[in-house]
């Protein structure tokens, strides 16, 4: 279970910046129209 925890918190630390650069992306799109 531990290692299970610590793949799933990995692949959430790499991909939060992904992410956060399309949510940003979204949030600037839909701001402008």
């Amino acid at each position: 279970l531990v290692r299970l925890f610590n793949a799933i918190l990995l692949t959430l630390v790499l991909f939060a910046p992904e992410l956060q650069k399309r949510l940003k992306i979204r949030g600037l799109k839909l701001r402008n129209e």
